[in-house]
């Protein structure tokens, strides 16, 4: 996929127009900004996601005012790269943020990147590009198997692999301090989707923790899925399809 870029940055050095084109291959990572020339909506100042931007002209009418006041709606048509990394050899299969840092899964590996800052604490950007610059800050996960899937609950952070595992890490406010915790593996085949149950607005029932995520759902190619204690990593349940399609129409593949 190849895009034309045209931007004007406001950093240290960059006064003068620059005009790029970057092809995104596999392994790169490309964060998205507002373009200057688009009627975008910015999100309030304390906002840590930078794509969260609206453009007037393609929010219904009637959602607008809700847009100014929660403006989570993306147009990708009406932003640009602000910073392009290759982050893995091969291809990149899950990607999240936390604490301003970025966790990339790809190759057999979960890489965290940090913003390049120099000495005097100030935002690098690359010389040729002027895009901001980024620097690898630690590889603290590695694993036999591909990674298609990564994602964060309470402090941990979740894997789950091409071979059927999921496996916990604790977040450490230190990267290099991330330790694995446990695995769940009952899985017999490629996990192909990871998410987790809504914390709770109170104390929750199950474990007695405020503002708590008490379960974690995998899908898989061995066409079950599965519900898992994120305290015990003990499974709660499972979810199979039935064999064969119903008279009214529904089950089966």
């Amino acid at each position: 996929m190849e895009e034309g870029v045209g931007a004007e940055r406001q950093g240290p050095g960059f006064g003068q127009q620059v005009s790029r084109r970057k092809k995104l291959g596999e392994g790169q990572v490309r964060l998205g900004e507002e373009r200057s020339d688009s009627n975008c909506i910015m999100p309030p100042s304390d906002t840590t996601n930078n794509l969260h931007f609206a453009h007037r002209s393609m929010v219904n009418k009637s959602l607008r005012e809700m847009c100014e006041d929660q403006p989570h709606y993306f147009d990708l048509k009406h932003m640009e790269p602000f910073a392009n990394f290759e982050a893995h050899d091969g291809k990149i299969e899950s990607i999240f943020c936390y604490r301003d840092r970025i966790y990339t899964a790809g190759t057999k590996m979960v890489r965290v990147w940090g913003k390049s800052i120099d000495f005097n604490a100030k935002q690098v950007y690359e010389d040729d590009t002027g895009m901001e610059k980024y620097d690898l800050l630690h590889t603290p996960i590695r694993d036999t198997a591909l990674i298609p899937l990564i994602c964060k609950a309470n402090n941990s952070l979740y894997t789950a692999a091409s071979n059927g595992a999921v496996r916990e890490w604790v977040l450490a406010h230190n990267i290099k301090n991330i330790k694995f915790s446990g695995a769940m593996w009952e899985h017999s085949g490629w996990i192909n989707d990871l998410c987790c149950s809504t914390p709770t607005p109170g104390t929750c029932s199950m474990h007695g923790v405020v503002n708590h995520v008490c379960l974690l759902y995998t899908a898989s190619d061995d066409r079950s899925i599965f519900v898992w204690d994120t305290v015990s990593r003990k499974r709660m349940g499972k979810i199979t399809p039935p064999n064969k399609v119903r008279d009214d129409g529904v089950g089966g593949r």
